[in-house]
């Protein structure tokens, strides 16, 4: 009965998580969300997005974090445990960071300013490929579990909708703006336009007059 109800808890936690997340149109409001909500649900002390930009990982959203220098992280694939998500498109779980050999040490000297213990990251998709990495800590010697992990995976899934959403939301309205000024554009084009041939036909009719030069 407690397993059930530890089950029932969670999907009403994550149903929260979605209701929330999937509501929101601007793309840093939605990376705000999942950073906010990830270490809610995983119980972390830290959480972070990072979102592939070009060849690198570039951290988007951070909170939790003690040094600017964590908010402006920028990798390589293979390197820490986001880059190794990245190479792998598999979630990663990394209980001790320092002492850990399943990942790079690139950034033990930042994982000793945040007093990094443990790590837990799992890969944002959209239509199978993979975006960017979510990405949680704890500086308590406390490890993350299995669940702990179907939960990041499951808000991972979230939030890389979410991401999407946000993004197109952001095209369609930079294409009704430019539309927007593409339709004024022709607007001022077919004023002139009729502003020369209302012009035209007074001339026309000036000469056809007798007027001469001076009208």
């Amino acid at each position: 009965i407690h397993a059930i109800e530890e089950v029932v808890a969670e999907l009403s936690a994550l149903e929260n998580v979605a209701t929330e997340i999937l509501s929101v149109r601007e793309v840093d409001q939605v990376l705000l969300s999942i950073t906010r909500k990830a270490i809610t649900l995983l119980e972390a002390d830290m959480s972070g997005v990072f979102l592939i930009e070009g060849e690198n990982l570039v951290m988007r959203s951070l909170m939790g974090h003690r040094s600017v220098e964590t908010a402006r992280l920028r990798m390589k694939t293979g390197q820490g445990v986001a880059g190794r998500v990245i190479g792998t498109a598999a979630p990663c779980k990394v209980d001790s960071y320092l002492e850990s050999e399943t990942i790079t040490h690139d950034f033990d000297p930042l994982a000793r300013v945040e007093n990094t213990r443990s790590a837990l990251a799992a890969p944002l998709k959209v239509h199978g490929e993979v975006i960017g990495v979510l990405e949680v800590w704890r500086r308590r010697g406390s490890l993350f579990t299995e669940r702990h992990l179907h939960r990041l995976a499951a808000l991972a899934n979230l939030a890389a909708i979410a991401i999407e959403n946000a993004r197109l939301y952001d095209r369609q309205q930079e294409s009704m703006r430019q539309l927007a000024k593409a339709q004024d554009s022709l607007a001022r084009q077919l004023h002139a336009q009729k502003e020369a041939g209302t012009m035209q036909r007074a001339l026309i009719q000036l000469v056809l007059e007798g007027e001469g030069l001076p009208a």
